[in-house]
């Protein structure tokens, strides 16, 4: 018996094609009804059933293209002050799909060989400006005199507002902070305010994890040339970055 079922084995291969998002339970109940209109005809090969199904086929197809222009249209009304949502949603519609949400393989060289290329590209720069004539600035009557404080609840907000990600120099992850923002609140609000008056940042909050990003597919991937580097800051300095600009 064993045998018998070992040999009727196949092997098939399935693809997953995942929904449009504006694709709703109205859609589906639509294409439902298609689809039996569709094994109708192909029983009784009737040509009022032909019709039938080609109308409904047709109706169906523009119900969907209205849907979706309606979709797409409120998603960039909802996204027109949010540039950067409104960027990845225009990519998604044009079919542009962006590397950087592909997890990418460590480079084939070290932080030292990539330190060091930074630093030869910084000195190249450096030469090749330094007999150009300083820079010129206007002069302005603007002055900006002080920074109001952040309340505790204005903080709350952005906290709780704040993509829940993660660097390497976070004492703590990022969704503990937002689970216990109430009890640890007290203590960011005095650092963040403390940080305005004295016009610094916390030493702690000033270093960065660089990551090196390839710049473009298509690129060697074994050059350090061809990598942009990536600083990834902790949560705490996003925080006082938003609040002084």
């Amino acid at each position: 018996m064993s045998k018998l079922l070992d040999s009727s084995l196949q092997t098939v291969r399935s693809r997953h094609r995942p929904l449009s998002p504006w694709f709703n339970a109205d859609c589906r109940a639509l294409r439902r009804q298609a689809r039996r209109l569709e094994r109708i005809y192909r029983r009784t090969r009737s040509p009022s059933d032909r019709t039938a199904w080609i109308r409904f086929v047709r109706k169906m197809h523009n119900t969907y293209r209205d849907r979706e222009r309606d979709y797409w249209e409120s998603l960039i009304i909802r996204q027109s002050k949010e540039p950067k949502k409104l960027w990845t949603t225009f990519n998604g519609l044009l079919g542009r799909h962006s590397s950087s949400h592909q997890p990418q393989s460590s480079p084939p060289f070290t932080a030292d060989v990539f330190l060091e290329r930074l630093t030869a590209k910084i000195a190249s720069i450096r030469a090749s400006t330094s007999a150009s004539p300083p820079p010129e600035f206007t002069t302005t009557d603007a002055r900006l005199s002080s920074l109001n404080e952040v309340t505790s609840l204005e903080l709350r907000q952005l906290i709780l507002a704040s993509a829940p990600k993660t660097c390497e120099l976070d004492a703590v992850p990022t969704f503990l902070v937002q689970e216990l923002v109430d009890d640890l609140l007290p203590f960011l609000t005095e650092l963040c305010n403390r940080s305005i008056q004295e016009a610094q940042l916390p030493a702690s909050q000033k270093r960065s994890v660089l990551l090196p990003s390839l710049k473009r597919d298509g690129l060697d991937a074994s050059d350090p040339a061809n990598y942009r580097p990536i600083a990834n800051v902790t949560f705490l300095s996003k925080i006082l970055e938003r609040i002084s600009s």
